[in-house]
């Protein structure tokens, strides 16, 4: 059996760590950076490509690159790349893939386990997701953990003896979610979480990009912009918002960009930390909206909040922090950075399965974080109808849980029930989420009243629901049997998803591994003797020549020739 990890798979950056001698750590990429841009492309000459380079590729052809793919997951959008069609855990299990390739890199062994991270708000079909792509990248997912709840073990490793509430606020580049967890004596136990699956930093940056176009006038034409200038624009605008965490102007600059006419623009537009706090101040209140939610269904006031942990690359802007600090009256805690939090707390949750001795006093539990239920035909509002919302498992109910409820058929000649899932809190399916359909078989007829059944919701600590049922009369198994809707989009052909994505895994794996060693070499040019350097920036140049020509006989000797010059031991697989 292989070495186990913990990932967190993100909108903008995923990180891989590992457990180690002295506490968990996040692990290097071959390239030498301690994270991988969730950014994926194929070049027509180098094939697929990754990480930075993929998100750099992005500014050059937009159709043949995809970012921000976790905004997809559990959803049926797909997506072409390569001549080929591919799923948002397609996509997802190739940075999967490369952050499992980082790992065997680092630690010199098999990797083929792994927990990953999920925001507490996904639903089950992006949990569902999630882990399918974990497989197709060849991993064991040995358990799916909520983000907040693995940045709070990274923040409570050291704190076994700690008793207080602690509220995770987690703003990543797509997704927000806040958590309410109790610290008691090493149990780590989530009371309650809200947020939103579609906010994040990427909605802080089309705040500006729209204010831009508006002040641009006629120099910038949002309609006729050519399909590769928004990743561009995009870009220069993560960049501006970057800038203004620590200055309070910048200037936003726009150079080269493509437009539908065979013109480009070109255009510096002045943006002020006061601008953007403005443009995105409705935002923040979303964000404060769920944490109001989320604090009163934990049933714990803000003042007795004994910490508030910062998780996500979107709460370095200094407008995040000081609303939490008007909000609760105290300084956010950044003891732990909050792009590694994460990713950390995956490894302490994959050391807690290993079941280290000097683990053994944690324990964690999590919530569900929708409410669960069926359609059934009841009363509502004085009359009988259908469409009617009956919860069986509410949310923030303790993970694991098992609920079983009573029904019945409708008439004594009735042998088959359809049983619709639905996610939500509304007292009418129509305005809730439909999740999946299932059919039970098998239930007698011919009595004088209808039948009863008792139907079981089993939710996992991943928060994926199992649906079980019996025949109360007969004491007998229903038949289940599936006809997804929503659900259609996780599953049906592993093997071929599998087969599909190690094809543009390994036609281009050997140009990678020289990309990776050719950064890394680069990387370390200034602190190499002077007489080294002219002749290591020459070598770097013919090595990135080979990789942009895809000369492969040429990359295979240019690994050998790189590896010792980037103290790399072990060939990359």
């Amino acid at each position: 059996m292989g070495q186990i990890v913990g990932i967190d798979l993100g909108t903008t950056n995923s990180l891989v760590a590992h457990f180690g001698p002295d506490g968990p750590v996040i692990i290097e990429t071959p390239a030498g950076l301690n994270h991988v841009p969730s950014a994926v492309a194929v070049d027509p000459t180098r094939g697929l490509v990754l990480g930075k380079a993929a998100r750099d590729y992005s500014k050059v052809d937009s159709d043949a690159a995809i970012l921000s793919v976790k905004r997809f997951m559990g959803t049926e959008n797909t997506f072409f790349l390569g001549g080929q069609e591919l799923r948002p855990q397609d996509v997802s299990s190739m940075i999967l893939k490369e952050l499992r390739r980082a790992a065997e890199s680092h630690l010199l062994s098999p990797v083929d386990r792994a927990v990953i991270s999920v925001p507490a708000y996904f639903s089950e079909v992006q949990r569902r997701a999630t882990r399918e792509a974990g497989e197709i990248a060849g991993l064991k997912v040995e358990r799916l953990i909520s983000e907040p709840t693995a940045a709070a073990l990274a923040y409570g490793i050291d704190k076994p003896d700690s008793d207080e509430y602690v509220l995770v606020y987690d703003l990543g580049g797509g997704t927000f979610d806040v958590s309410v967890l109790e610290m008691f004596e090493g149990i780590f136990s989530v009371r309650a979480c809200h947020g939103d699956s579609h906010l994040g930093g990427d909605d802080f940056d089309e705040a500006i990009f729209q204010w831009v176009v508006q002040r641009a006038n006629s120099r910038l034409d949002a309609k006729k912009l050519a399909p590769e200038a928004l990743p561009k624009c995009r870009l220069a605008v993560e960049a501006a918002k970057m800038d203004l965490s620590n200055d309070d102007s910048t200037t936003l600059r726009l150079e080269g960009v493509p437009c539908d006419d065979g013109s480009t623009v070109n255009l510096g537009i002045e943006v002020t930390r006061e601008n953007f706090e403005k443009l995105t101040r409705e935002l923040l209140e979303k964000t404060g909206a769920c944490m109001t939610r989320a604090l009163a269904e934990a049933k714990v006031a803000k003042e007795k909040i004994g910490e508030i942990l910062l998780v996500g690359g979107s709460t370095r802007m200094p407008m995040v922090q000081a609303y939490l600090r008007d909000y609760f009256g105290k300084e956010p805690n950044t003891s732990v950075s909050p792009m590694a939090a994460v990713a950390l707390g995956t490894a302490i949750q994959a050391n807690l399965l290993e079941t280290e001795p000097n683990m053994d006093e944690i324990v964690v539990t999590d919530v569900s974080p929708f409410t669960l239920g069926v359609a059934v035909v009841s009363d509502y509002a004085g009359s009988t109808r259908s469409g009617i919302f009956s919860p069986l498992i509410h949310r923030n109910a303790s993970l694991p849980t098992k609920v079983t409820r009573s029904f019945s058929t409708t008439h004594p000649e009735q042998d088959t029930v359809e049983v619709e899932i639905y996610q939500g809190d509304d007292p009418l399916v129509e305005n809730n989420i439909f999740l999946d359909r299932y059919y039970l078989g098998g239930i007698p007829t011919g009595s004088e009243k209808p039948e009863s059944l008792s139907i079981t919701f089993e939710y996992d600590t991943d928060g994926i629901l199992q649906v079980s049922a019996v025949v109360d009369s007969t004491g007998k198994s229903a038949g289940l049997r599936i006809d997804s809707s929503k659900m259609k989009a996780v599953g049906g052909g592993l093997l071929s998803a599998r087969s599909k994505v190690d094809g543009f895994w390994e036609k281009s794996l050997s140009s990678r591994t020289l990309a990776d060693l050719v950064e890394k070499v680069e990387s370390s040019l200034e602190n190499r003797p002077e007489d080294e350097r002219a002749q290591l920036a020459a070598r770097v140049s013919a090595a990135r020549d080979a990789i942009d020509q895809g000369d492969n006989e040429k990359i295979e000797l240019l690994i050998v020739e790189f590896r010792p010059l980037a103290g790399r031991e072990k060939t990359d697989g």
